[in-house]
């Protein structure tokens, strides 16, 4: 993960023609994407990181962006949903996982 905040204009640029730089990310939100998204290109230089690939992004705990890689996101969320349905200690009905901020939503039975 290198952040937006340590790289020039120039290195930048170079990091991206040497495909050394594939990914975006939104460090606060823990989204990543691709460097086109419209999404990504909005934000705060300060909270912009950038990966290598796509693995490195997972291993940071990021997830995909649902704009630009939607396909991802919709694999993602399903996998999620599939292993945290349920009910747990609390007597909470969990319909989304723990481990993605903002996918938990509980209601009380």
């Amino acid at each position: 993960m290198i952040y937006h905040t340590q790289l020039s204009d120039s290195l930048l640029r170079n990091m991206i023609r040497r495909k050394e730089i594939r990914l975006g990310g939104n460090k606060k939100l823990k989204i990543y994407g691709t460097l086109r998204c419209t999404s990504g290109k909005r934000m705060k230089k300060e909270n912009r990181v950038f990966f290598l690939n796509e693995q490195q992004a997972l291993q940071h705990h990021y997830r995909p962006c649902a704009h630009c890689m939607r396909e991802e996101y919709k694999k993602m969320e399903k996998r999620i949903r599939s292993k945290s349905w349920g009910h747990n200690k609390l007597g909470l009905n969990i319909k989304n996982s723990v481990h993605y901020p903002g996918f938990l939503r509980a209601s009380i039975p």
